[in-house]
């Protein structure tokens, strides 16, 4: 199978490619699954005036869903706005610090007289260029920029309305019969690489294309157990009995969805 596909373009030009800042709520068994492209932007150019997110679903919310999926989002714009921050100013966190490490190694060093010399002077050093580094990385958080770009993506979130998906929908269905099997069924299923691809309509295949991007960011972040899973099974490293045994054993432990397991091999196998 061919390379999962990786998305990183800024938050400017993703929203300017609507193939790829899309959200897709999906409702699987009891609970629902939201997969944003947020976590992934970047910031760097631009401006985020009158822009929207597009969130696509198989249904209307009800008000629960929309109050966790508000939370969610805003959460992961939060942690991509602080991400972009960091990056930012790394450099020059890292530069400062430095700075502060060497002056106060020499200044102690030759001011503090003491039984263990340079240990004591590297422990004193290392401590105020680390309270520092924490300090500034917290004060970089509270800076106008930060907050202005947290308080615009807010506001594309609030403002983003549902949009109905087929697309969803036919992912919502291809689950159903995945849970509906035995555990037992679905993990020899699996193991001999009996999982069928899905039947995309044409109009669905630009928005099936970016369901893959940000499905495969959700699973390097949230699913990483299950992804090196995936990555096994797609790349022939491993099969039969012996992955059989692995997968019941990770249904048995909790250690991740075997259903989405099998969901997301018939996602990335689809062309």
């Amino acid at each position: 199978m061919g390379r999962f596909p990786v998305a990183r373009l800024s938050f400017f030009e993703a929203i300017g490619y609507s193939f790829l800042v899309k959200c897709f709520y999906l409702r699987l068994r009891d609970a629902g699954l939201a997969v944003s492209s947020i976590p992934t932007i970047s910031l760097d150019s631009g401006s985020l005036d009158n822009r929207k997110l597009e969130i696509y679903s198989s249904g209307l919310l009800d008000w629960d869903e929309e109050q966790k999926l508000t939370i969610q989002l805003k959460s992961e714009a939060r942690m991509a706005v602080s991400r972009w921050i960091q990056e930012k100013r790394y450099i020059l966190r890292l530069l400062v610090s430095a700075v502060i490490f060497v002056i106060s190694y020499f200044v102690f060093s030759l001011a503090v007289r003491d039984p263990l010399p340079v240990i004591d002077e590297l422990v004193i050093a290392f401590a105020l260029s680390t309270l520092y580094w924490i300090w500034e990385k917290r004060h970089d958080e509270k800076t106008e920029l930060a907050l202005v770009s947290r308080d615009m993506l807010y506001k594309a979130i609030e403002e983003t309305d549902v949009s109905y998906s087929a697309l969803v929908e036919d992912i919502e269905r291809r689950y159903e019969e995945f849970s509906c099997s035995d555990v037992l069924d679905i993990a020899k299923k699996i193991s001999i690489d009996d999982i069928p691809a899905m039947d995309i309509a044409a109009d669905d295949a630009e928005l099936f294309g970016s369901f893959k991007v940000v499905f495969h960011g959700f699973l390097s972040r949230e699913e990483k157990s299950l992804l090196k899973t995936l990555k096994d099974i797609m790349e022939k490293k491993e099969r039969g009995p012996k992955l059989k045994a692995r997968i019941v054993h990770a249904y048995s432990t909790g250690a991740y969805d075997i259903y989405l397991l099998a969901l997301a091999m018939s996602v990335f196998r689809t062309k």
